[in-house]
């Protein structure tokens, strides 16, 4: 079963989820391959584009279309190295108080509370008509901070979450909440 390992992730400043290992290689081995694929294109592309006595159309093509999914796979990997990542959400005078707002601000976006820890809230997520939804991790450190995660549920780690706009969503109600408070 997977479960969030608050110790590690205090300790790592990155969210830590027990039981996903496999789901990491998975994606990583994904990524690999991906990459070494596109590295190959990208080579095969240019080295083909100017072999036979190249014009500056063939060199702007042998540049700009590598160059761009160069960039495309720099853009892939960074999304997948940074899934763990934690983003402040907000610091907190009252742990409970700030609970309270962000149960609140779940159920106004009509998002599920699924764990309700001392430490750490997760919330499922509803979007579209399609079944498609995702975890939102908040996890309260030491020293009165809130962070945020939002990963894919049931933590599919190689698909990536919408991470802003979840973010975006439940920071916006809980603002709301704060200054009606």
């Amino acid at each position: 079963m997977y479960g969030l390992d608050y110790l590690k992730t205090i300790e790592k400043n990155k969210l830590v989820i027990n039981g996903l290992q496999f789901e990491k290689i998975k994606s990583y081995i994904f990524a690999s391959i991906f990459t070494a694929g596109g590295l190959f294109l990208v080579c095969f592309i240019f080295i083909r584009q100017i072999a036979n006595n190249p014009s500056l159309e063939d060199y702007v093509v042998a540049i700009i279309f590598p160059s761009l999914m160069i960039i495309l796979l720099f853009i892939g990997n960074k999304r997948l190295l940074n899934r763990d990542k934690l983003k402040e959400f907000t610091n907190y005078q009252n742990k409970d108080r700030a609970k309270e707002l962000i149960i609140e601000a779940a159920k106004n976006v009509k998002w599920d509370i699924i764990e309700l820890n001392p430490n750490f809230i997760i919330l499922k997520t509803k979007f579209n008509l399609i079944n498609s939804s995702q975890a939102v991790i908040l996890i309260f450190f030491p020293e009165n901070r809130l962070l945020f995660n939002s990963i894919n549920w049931q933590f599919d780690y190689i698909k990536p979450a919408n991470f802003d706009e979840n973010y975006n969503t439940l920071k916006k109600e809980y603002l709301k909440l704060e200054k009606e408070h």
